[in-house]
């Protein structure tokens, strides 16, 4: 075998196994996941094309990015709330889905709720470590 032989098919087995553990990670999400509301607030414009976005479990913030299913940004997706859902053990493990945008004030008003809950807990912490290093 020469050596481009076996470099294509060490290749080859990487990418199949990336794909094997992504679509592992996808159906757990599909069977086990949690449903919470995501915001797309910005997007990227320059050479890779993805939407910013934002989501929230248990008051904890979660930022990701996604690519758009056509190589350009809809301004349209931008500042709109969508479902997300997670693993409850691994938030981070989560699918956003981009051609569900939600509408009406009740999940709105949830995510905005848990934007308020979370900045407020990260002052705590903060204001609980400044505390630690004065009177220790």
């Amino acid at each position: 075998m020469r050596k481009a032989d076996v470099i294509f098919f060490i290749i080859l087995i990487v990418i199949s196994v990336f794909i094997y553990k992504n679509t592992q990670i996808t159906n757990q999400i599909d069977r086990e996941g949690i449903h919470t509301v995501g915001y797309i607030y910005d997007a990227s414009w320059f050479d890779t094309k993805f939407y910013n976005y934002r989501y929230y479990v248990n008051h904890k913030k979660y930022e990701a990015t996604i690519a758009p299913d056509i190589l350009t940004i809809e301004h349209s997706k931008i500042k709109k709330y969508y479902l997300v859902k997670y693993l409850k053990n691994n938030p981070e493990k989560h699918i956003l889905y981009l051609k569900y945008p939600l509408y009406g004030k009740l999940k709105i008003k949830k995510f905005k709720e848990d934007q308020i809950l979370s900045h407020k807990l990260k002052i705590k912490k903060v204001v609980k470590k400044a505390k630690e290093k004065i009177y220790n």
